[in-house]
This record gives structure tokens, C-alpha cells and sequence, in this order.
């Protein structure tokens, strides 16, 4: 595998932070003084992928002007989501350059306490079209959850709250013959699409999904109190992000 292109899904507005980002898109939130984009760019970076997309819409701009400040060692192509509809939406943004690739799907909000190397060697090992990488933990608001069997994953679905599942993290692996389940999906009722119609129908051509264990912890930003709760836990040097 030659070419790895890394894509960050930043054009969200990150309503469930809306306390935080009314003014100040998600994906420039600090932690340690630093950017999310910013971890994410550098653990791309790390993972040797060969160029970086990079996917705006909400106060984009903002955005632009940080990624074009930086001295990055790859290239960075910035693009726009016209419709914010979704991750497929997002993806499907880059898809001319995707349509040859393999690539990593890398939300900013995805912070991580190790790298995820390994993860990725095994993802390109099987020849997956898609690896998924998961936590297992109690759930707090509806979200999709995996059953996993020998690290391939047999079903995806949504887990309501209460219950203790093997969600999925956002971070994810991908073949280039990806693409081509994305382009017939069928919107929500909200207008949007999502990434788990597009599995359901993998699975259902018994292609070849797998389901890996993140390496190390996840530290998630869901709301303002994670936000508050994970900056005091980096100030007091309890918690060391990987980047």
C-alpha cells in the first residue's frame, strides 16, 4: 500500500459543545494549549500517511487560517462541505481523491492516550474493506455498538443507554473499495447520512468488515463537563495525550 490519505471530518458544528463552540468551532478547542486539528495532524502524521484532507463547513475559515499557519512535513488539501449531512457526506467531499486510496478517517474529537500502529498493520493485513476501531464501556446517550467475533465485526447497530457495549470510536481504517457503499445510501429522517447503513450493507455482501480494540485509552469529548474535566486532568499531568 503506497498511498494512505488521512481524512479529518471537521465541518460539524458540534451541537452537543454548543456551549463552547457558538464561537469557536469544535475542532479548535485547546487542550494543553494545543488544538484538537492539531493532535489529530500530528497523529496522522505519525501513522505515515502520504497527505491530509481536510473536510470545513462550520465557521471554516477559522479553521483554514490555523491548518495554513502550521509547518506540516505532507501535504494538506482543505475542502468544503456544502451540506452538512453526515460523515458519508463528509467523506464523500473527498471522494476523487479517495477513489484510488486506502485511507484513515480521523475526527479531531478522537484523542487517544497511545498510537494506534498496530491497529492500522492489522487493518491492512486482512484486506478489510473497513476496520472499526472500538471501547467497550456503559453507554449515556444512544450510539452504535458492534458485536465482534474473532475481530471481525458480524453486526452494527444502535445500543441504547444504559448498557455496556463495544461502541465504535470514530477513528477508522478504509480500503478504497469503501467509496463505492457510500454512494447509494438513503438519508435519515433528519436529512442525514450515516456510516452504519453503509456497514450494514458490507455485511451484507459478506465483505470482510473487522473490529480491533483501541491501544490505550480514548479520551472523548462529548460535552462541556468532559471538555472542563479532561483540560484539569492534562493541567494536574494526570492524563498524557498521544499526538
Amino acid at each position: 500500500m503506497s498511498k494512505l490519505i488521512g481524512v479529518v471530518p471537521a465541518a460539524g458544528k458540534g451541537t452537543r459543545l454548543l456551549s463552547l463552540t457558538e464561537n469557536t468551532p469544535k475542532a479548535l478547542l485547546k487542550l494543553n494549549g494545543k488544538p484538537l486539528i492539531q493532535y489529530t495532524l500530528e497523529a496522522l502524521i505519525k501513522l505515515e500517511v502520504t497527505e491530509i484532507i481536510i473536510i470545513i463547513g462550520y465557521q471554516g475559515n477559522e479553521i483554514r487560517r490555523f491548518v495554513e499557519s502550521l509547518s506540516l512535513s505532507i501535504p494538506i488539501k482543505i475542502l468544503e462541505q456544502k451540506k452538512l449531512n453526515g460523515l458519508p457526506g463528509a467523506i464523500l467531499t473527498a471522494k476523487e481523491y479517495l477513489k484510488d486510496s486506502s485511507f484513515i478517517v480521523y475526527p479531531p474529537d478522537n484523542l487517544f492516550t497511545k498510537d494506534q500502529k498496530e491497529n492500522l498493520k492489522k487493518h491492512i493485513s486482512t484486506g478489510a474493506i473497513i476496520t472499526l476501531l472500538y471501547e467497550e464501556k456503559k453507554i449515556d446517550f444512544p450510539r452504535s455498538r458492534v458485536i465482534v467475533s474473532n475481530e471481525e465485526i458480524k453486526e452494527i447497530s444502535i445500543s441504547q443507554p444504559g448498557s455496556i457495549a463495544k461502541i465504535t470510536t470514530g477513528l477508522s481504517f478504509h480500503s478504497s473499495e469503501f467509496i463505492q457503499y457510500l454512494k447509494d445510501l438513503h438519508p435519515t429522517n433528519k436529512g442525514e447520512y450515516e456510516m452504519r447503513d453503509a456497514i450494514k450493507e458490507i455485511l451484507a455482501k459478506k465483505k470482510l468488515v473487522i473490529g480491533l480494540p483501541v491501544i490505550g485509552n480514548r479520551l472523548e469529548i462529548t460535552s462541556p463537563e468532559d471538555y472542563q474535566n479532561l483540560s484539569q486532568l492534562i493541567n494536574e499531568n494526570k492524563v498524557l495525550l498521544y499526538s
